[in-house]
């Protein structure tokens, strides 16, 4: 499949768990490169939408205080419960089965990195001319890319807490399994997640052979994410961003900015470390000029409205 620019590389970062995303000067490790900018500055521009960025993002509301489980399995690890929750996913139980995808999507044979590894881990790309999350001419810093990637593996082992010791050689379909089924019974993440777990199953050449398949799977994940947004779940603003360009919708920068910026006024937001948002955030308005920025946070606030995000924050 299509690679995404740096932007989508550190979604995938994120919401895959993967957390080491380096780039060797002039080998893009098949991640394109961003498309030519469209205004004549667009590091001042980018610059521009960030500092507007931090003052919405302020303004977001707080994330509601957690509810008690839904399930009392959901308090257990998964590698203990996971029988029981085949065992109800195969007889309907949405929530069983999308927690199930959710694992094998996210939590499979998840690094366990401690800081000090981490900050080795940058020394050595550094040294070696490579780029932490970003380009050539605005590679973030080794220790800035240190703090990222730190604050990056805490976010994924607390959202894996209880599914640690996943280790399973077809992860990706396991994944698309169960996710595929919690979506079919009407789970909203799972709905939301869909696309991802598809694309992680297809690779060039079984895209080309399946290409039927593969155009019927796409247009399913298009429905499933527009029917999580019409139920409110904000996880689908932050996929669907995710997904221009990557074979579910065209390459679009400004839709995409638009539901990534949304995304970051949503109480859900909260789940992701802000620096990793920032930088997405930053990186994603890159290619766009001033005014597609604006327009594109004006209709990012519009969206948000369907997920508990602020109207009109920032104005």
């Amino acid at each position: 499949m299509k690679r995404r620019g740096i932007v989508m590389a550190v979604a995938l970062c994120v919401l895959a768990a993967g957390f080491w995303l380096a780039r060797r000067s002039g080998d893009d490790h098949g991640v394109q490169s961003p498309a030519p900018p469209a205004s004549a500055n667009p590091r001042a521009a980018s610059q521009a939408a960030a500092d507007e960025t931090a003052a919405d993002v302020a303004a977001a509301p707080s994330p509601a205080k957690a509810s008690a489980p839904m399930d009392p399995l959901d308090d257990r690890p998964l590698l203990e419960v996971r029988a029981e929750l085949e065992r109800r996913a195969q007889a309907g139980d949405a929530h069983a089965a999308s927690r199930l995808g959710q694992a094998f999507l996210h939590c499979n044979d998840l690094p366990n990195a401690t800081d000090t590894q981490i900050e080795d881990l940058v020394v050595e790309i550094a040294a070696h001319g490579g780029h932490i999350l970003g380009q050539a001419d605005s590679s973030l810093s080794p220790d800035a890319a240190a703090s990222l990637l730190k604050g990056t593996m805490k976010y994924a082992q607390a959202r894996c807490a209880n599914a640690r010791g996943i280790d399973e050689k077809d992860a990706p379909a396991q994944a698309l399994h169960w996710i595929e089924r919690a979506a079919a019974l009407g789970d909203a993440d799972a709905q939301a997640l869909y696309g991802e777990a598809l694309l992680k199953t297809y690779d060039a050449r079984r895209a080309i052979a399946d290409a039927e398949t593969l155009r019927d799977r796409l247009q399913q994940a298009r429905s499933y994410v527009e029917q999580s947004l019409s139920k409110g779940d904000a996880l689908a603003l932050l996929q669907k961003q995710s997904y221009y360009g990557d074979g579910v919708y065209p390459a679009d920068p400004e839709a995409a900015y638009a539901n990534l910026f949304a995304w970051s006024l949503t109480p859900r937001s909260a789940e992701m470390p802000p620096d990793v948002l920032a930088l997405m955030l930053s990186e994603a308005s890159k290619t766009l000029d001033a005014d597609t920025i604006k327009r594109a946070r004006e209709e990012g606030r519009r969206l948000a409205a369907c997920c508990g995000g602020v109207e009109g924050a920032g104005q």
